[in-house]
C-alpha cells in the first residue's frame, strides 16, 4: 500500500502528529482499518501515539461508518468530526457523506488525506467541499482547538507544529 499512496509518509507524519495532539488534547480517536490482511495495519509509529483507550476497527465497508463506530460516536455526544486518512476518494469521501447526512460538522484535514493519485484526492475534496465538509489543515485545527497562546496545553502543541513533515503535499 505504501508505494500506491501518493506523499504516504508526509500523511503519516501528520497522522502521528495529530494523534499525539489528541493524546495532549484528551480528544478521543476513533480509528478503523480498510481489509487489513490485503492493505495492512497502520503504522506503528502512528498507533503509538493514539490517546489511550482508543479503538480500532477492521472494516469491510468503505465508509468507516460501520454499527460499532456509529454506535461510539454518538457515545461521545458530540456534533463535530476532524477526519483524516486514505485513501480520500474511496474511504474519507465516503465517510465524510455519511457523517454529513447523519449531521455531523466535518473538517477535513488536507494535509493528512492521500489518494494512489492527485486527480482522485483533488476531486474528491471538491465533491467533499460540495457537500458542506469544511476543509482546513492539521496546523490549523490545532490553533483553533487552542484559541489562545495562554492556553495550558501550548507549549505541548507548538512542538508538534514545529515537527513539520519536509515535504509540502501537493496543491488540491
Amino acid at each position: 500500500m505504501a508505494k500506491l499512496i501518493k506523499d504516504l509518509p508526509i500523511v503519516a507524519k501528520n497522522a502521528s502528529r495529530l494523534a499525539k495532539a489528541a493524546k495532549i488534547f484528551g480528544i478521543p480517536l476513533i480509528v478503523t482499518e480498510q481489509y487489513i490482511k490485503a492493505f495492512g495495519e497502520t503504522y506503528k509509529d502512528i498507533v503509538d501515539e493514539y490517546p489511550e483507550g482508543t479503538k480500532s476497527y477492521e472494516k469491510s465497508i468503505f465508509s468507516m461508518m460501520t454499527e460499532e463506530v456509529t454506535e461510539q460516536l454518538q457515545g461521545f455526544k458530540v456534533s463535530t468530526v476532524v477526519l483524516y486518512g486514505i485513501e480520500a476518494h474511496v474511504c474519507i469521501q465516503q465517510t465524510a457523506l455519511d457523517l454529513i447526512e447523519m449531521g455531523y460538522n466535518v473538517f477535513l484535514l488536507t494535509d493528512t488525506v492521500s489518494s494512489s493519485r492527485e486527480l482522485e484526492r483533488s476531486t474528491a475534496i471538491v465533491r467533499m467541499t460540495q457537500a458542506g465538509v469544511q476543509m482546513t489543515t492539521l496546523e490549523s485545527v490545532l490553533f483553533e482547538i487552542l484559541g489562545h497562546s495562554k492556553h495550558e496545553k501550548f507549549k505541548s502543541i507548538l512542538e508538534i507544529v514545529k515537527d513539520v513533515p519536509d515535504t509540502p503535499l501537493s496543491k488540491l
